[in-house]
């Protein structure tokens, strides 16, 4: 049986405990945040929203009866989203937890899932020489911000929210959070940034396993991709960004460049579509079948605020990335594609007709080929997996439910088979 915990409407005949009103909070939180910030102010916002959501589930009607309940929970898995507090539903069923952490997770989650062990610093994801020693020591400063951020505010608030949950239970020993993980699930284009097999990167674990033949775009966006024989540009700045948000002369910027380019444009759009009315150069819609317009030949590049998962997306099919990252995160994203060489990277602050022209031209026409190259070497690393990364996660799963997890945590042979995986 499948217990779930989420503020989404679920379709299969399954016990879901709603959470009704977290989406909207999530919303209203990142719709109330300044996106032209600098790194240190976004990274505070990032701590911020963790910490009011896990407040809202702790707080919520569904979640208190989750806690309840006289259910007996084999495995449980956790949608990391800075909520490092909920890890305390493990000691309240006794069973493990698996992390399914598609960001970069907290710092006191590192701390937990890696006692004892060094933290490998994710902001080193190039050589000093290439990012030069003015930047490498801004990132230092970066780090010990976080680092007091974490010490100082988030850890404690999360540990008090962690309390709140066990209250009336036995008090976990100190090992107890480490042990409790199972595994933490990861799907990130970065390199590690812990030292321990706990840890498992399962790039394009989101992307349906499909043949050419099986993509599939409906009418009316099928008839609008072939209505051209230039291609189409294929525009998200993210599913949660508010249009209205963003600065109105760089969005007045990328409509004149775009009118000027011979390609139609695809928009993921979730705002007012009043200046694209009447326009047969662009479709918009405020949802997009994203994986599938990818598989679509006729895709000459994507235009990205740098969401992993989307650029995941575009490098499992071949498309050159422009990335015009937002946020803390996505700049961190966007930086790793440049340096593997899977596109090109246009700051909002510097989005200007000659910098977004020079973008386009350089990955559709001037250099098209070698980001082919690149990408067509990425996404072959991503499909020749020992494992698919379901069944990596099927694998596991079956691990921790087969065994008892007091059993699996005491015995050296798990470590031993934990290192062959």
């Amino acid at each position: 049986m499948v217990t779930v915990l989420s503020p989404y409407e679920v379709s299969l005949k399954i016990t879901h405990y709603k959470l009704d009103g977290l989406e909207k909070l999530k919303r209203n939180f990142r719709s109330h945040q300044n996106l032209q910030v600098d790194e240190y102010t976004a990274l505070l916002q990032l701590y911020e929203e963790g910490l009011a959501t896990t407040k809202a589930v702790i707080n919520h009607d569904s979640f208190k009866k989750l806690i309840s309940a006289p259910l007996h929970i084999d495995v449980i898995i956790l949608d990391y989203d800075y909520n490092d507090a909920l890890l305390a539903i493990a000691h309240r069923f006794k069973c493990p937890i698996f992390i399914l952490a598609i960001d970069t997770p907290s710092l006191t989650l590192k701390r937990i899932i890696n006692p004892g062990y060094p933290v490998t610093n994710l902001i080193f994801q190039q050589p000093i020489a290439d990012i030069g020693v003015s930047n490498a020591l801004w990132d230092v400063m970066a780090n010990m911000y976080e680092k007091f951020i974490v010490n100082f505010y988030y850890a404690n608030h999360q540990e008090t929210l962690y309390q709140k949950i066990i209250s009336g239970l036995a008090t976990p020993s100190k090992e107890e959070p480490s042990n409790r993980i199972a595994k933490m699930f990861t799907s990130t284009l970065s390199p590690p940034f812990l030292t321990t097999n706990k840890l498992v990167n399962l790039i394009s674990l989101h992307i349906p396993e499909k043949r050419i033949s099986e993509y599939f775009v409906a009418d009316p966006l099928d008839r609008f991709i072939h209505s051209t024989d230039e291609g189409c540009i294929y525009v998200s700045l993210g599913a949660d960004t508010d249009p209205a948000t963003l600065p109105k002369n760089r969005i007045y910027t990328m409509f004149q460049v775009f009118h000027s380019r011979p390609e139609k444009i695809i928009w993921a759009w979730n705002g007012n579509t009043t200046n694209f009315a009447g326009s047969n150069k662009f479709f918009v819609s405020s949802w997009m079948p994203q994986d599938d317009i990818f598989g679509h030949r006729n895709i000459r590049a994507f235009v990205t605020n740098g969401g992993s998962l989307s650029m995941q997306e575009a490098i499992y099919h071949g498309i050159p990335t422009i990335g015009i990252p937002l946020t803390y995160q996505q700049r961190d994203n966007v930086d790793l594609m440049v340096a593997k060489g899977l596109g090109v990277k246009v700051e909002m602050s510097n989005l200007t007709i000659e910098s977004f022209m020079w973008a386009l031209n350089e990955v559709i026409d001037n250099n098209s080929f070698k980001y082919k190259e690149r990408l067509a070497f990425e996404a072959d690393l991503m499909e020749n997996q020992l494992k698919s990364p379901m069944e990596t996660v099927k694998y596991w799963i079956k691990y921790f439910h087969q065994y008892r997890y007091e059993d699996v945590i005491s015995n050296t042979r798990f470590h031993c088979c934990d290192k062959l995986h």
